[in-house]
């Protein structure tokens, strides 16, 4: 199986700003806060509030609980929350096979963010199951998403995180490549096998290095990609897909033989994007949540709209509580309160263990948030009552969050 991890780096983005104030999932109601913290959390921040509540939701610990700050890829939780919620846990993404009288192959995506190596072979398999073993031409249609989509706070370079999203991409629209001392480029990744513009692009790549490169600084390259690694892998397997690789709407000529549905349901998919922090990910589905619950194809503004009426629904409007762009985090523009964060923690507590366990301390899940100047966590306490979420929001240039974090690990246990 294939995991990214991205990292976060500071960000400019276009403002889209949806205003929304939320109401706990469940029913359960909402949270007031003191305005009490000890001295030894206080005089660690600057710039940021913290907050740790009790089992059932009640605070232990309030501090500037309600002011705003950049989440960066906590809201990611919130992200995964909302999918949860709207597409439900055996939610499997999908992609449409056809073939038309002249033994051509169409391929219709729908945003499939998990479409890598491994799952293009288990296609193969389907195929020959319906002894589909053979075809000529294959033909791209990525017409699902309005346009490839980049998301606020993305800028142009090779870094993975700054891959763009579309219906029809494969490997999180990136190459894993190592370019040995000799110069010879070579996948990285035994499921994926080296194609033409694969070996092109990793002539970037100094002798000696493995590295993760996107593929979307022309969304063509992406496309054809995805045509190439197709064969590649089709080839592998014992089938047979000729080119050339065509891109645009199938046409009524085209029927459908083959409808696949990912081989990982939702909650493995989120496994990913919270553990792996995966932007990718995160961007990928949100808009396919707006094409599900709006219409395809998928589109910001639906994604926008489907999101906040589905957070808005569960939470009680509070202006200026919380803002989003994007769902990934990447973009400084998102805005949220530890008070707001606290609520979703309660509501995703089933969940924890799609969260990463802190290195040091065994009992705490976590997911981290970081860009230049923001140091966040939040997650949960395990204790033998239940969980406890916490919450640390530092907008300053010290990284206190680690030492946030053993306090508040200590104000627990000595809280029954």
């Amino acid at each position: 199986m294939m995991f990214i991890s991205l990292k976060k780096r500071p960000t400019t983005g276009l403002i889209k700003t949806l205003g929304l104030a939320l109401l706990l999932w469940g029913g359960i109601g909402s949270i007031t806060l003191a305005q009490s913290a000890p001295k030894e959390i206080t005089e660690l921040i600057k710039r940021g509030s913290v907050l740790l509540l009790d089992e059932t939701g009640k605070p232990l610990v309030s501090y500037r609980a309600n002011e705003a700050y950049a989440p960066a890829s906590v809201i990611k939780v919130l992200t995964a929350a909302v999918l949860i919620e709207e597409l439900g846990p055996h939610y499997r993404p999908k992609t449409r096979f056809f073939i038309n009288a002249q033994g051509d192959l169409g391929i219709q995506g729908f945003g499939d963010p998990y479409l890598v190596s491994e799952e293009i072979a288990l296609v193969a398999k389907e195929l020959k199951d319906l002894n589909m073993n053979q075809f000529k031409s294959v033909r791209l249609d990525s017409s699902m998403f309005q346009a490839p989509a980049k998301a606020p706070g993305t800028t142009n370079t090779l870094n993975p995180y700054d891959a763009i999203n579309g219906a029809l991409a494969v490997n999180f629209n990136s190459l894993f490549l190592k370019r040995n001392k000799d110069g010879q480029v070579v996948s990285a990744e035994k499921a994926t096998p080296l194609t033409p513009l694969s070996a092109k692009k990793g002539l970037i790549l100094k002798p000696g290095i493995t590295d993760r490169l996107n593929l979307t600084q022309d969304p063509k390259e992406g496309l054809l990609y995805t045509g190439e690694l197709f064969m590649a892998v089709f080839a592998r397997e014992g089938l047979t897909l000729e080119g050339p690789i065509s891109y645009g709407p199938l046409g009524v000529e085209f029927k459908e033989i083959l409808t696949h549905e990912n081989s990982r349901e939702l909650p493995e998919i989120l496994a990913g994007l919270l553990k792996f922090s995966n932007n990718y990910i995160a961007n990928q589905m949100f808009l396919v949540l707006g094409a599900e619950r709006s219409g395809w194809p998928a589109a910001e503004e639906k994604s926008l709209k489907v999101f906040g009426q589905s957070v808005a629904k569960k939470f009680a409007p509070k202006p200026g509580e919380f803002a989003l762009v994007e769902a990934s985090g990447i973009a400084r523009e998102n805005r949220v309160t530890a008070n707001l964060l606290g609520q979703i923690l309660v509501t995703f507590a089933p969940h924890y263990e799609l969260l990463h366990p802190h290195k040091r301390y065994k009992n705490i899940y976590l997911k981290s948030g970081t860009l230049t100047g923001v140091h966040n966590y939040i997650g949960y306490i395990k204790t033998d009552r239940g969980l406890r979420p916490f919450v640390i929001l530092l907008e300053q240039p010290r990284n206190a969050r680690e030492n946030l974090l053993a306090e508040l690990l200590q104000l627990s246990q000595a809280r029954p």
